[in-house]
């Protein structure tokens, strides 16, 4: 046998299961981790609606809406109020 048969010898016997093993351990490890990425995205997205159902439900509770369009009616009057007492 010549030297470029043995070699590709040696490369089937021992190299190419090597790579095929390492291909599956690789994947395996690809499957897990898009498990585990997609279990983590849906935990964030379920936390991420429970804090804005909280800030909903706190808005609410504080009437928040009607309290910055109060302001804001009563806001250009207040600035001008302001201005004309410094002067």
């Amino acid at each position: 046998m010549s030297v470029i048969d043995d070699t590709r010898k040696l490369l089937q016997d021992f190299v190419t299961p090597e790579f095929q093993s390492l291909k599956a351990e690789l994947k395996s490890v690809e499957e897990k981790s898009k498990l585990r990425d997609d279990a983590l995205s849906d935990k964030i997205d379920l936390k991420f609606d429970l804090l804005v159902a909280k800030i909903d439900g706190l808005s609410a509770s504080l009437n928040l809406d009607r309290r910055v369009e109060a302001i804001e009616r009563k806001g250009p009057t207040l600035h001008k109020r302001r201005l004309g007492s410094q002067g």
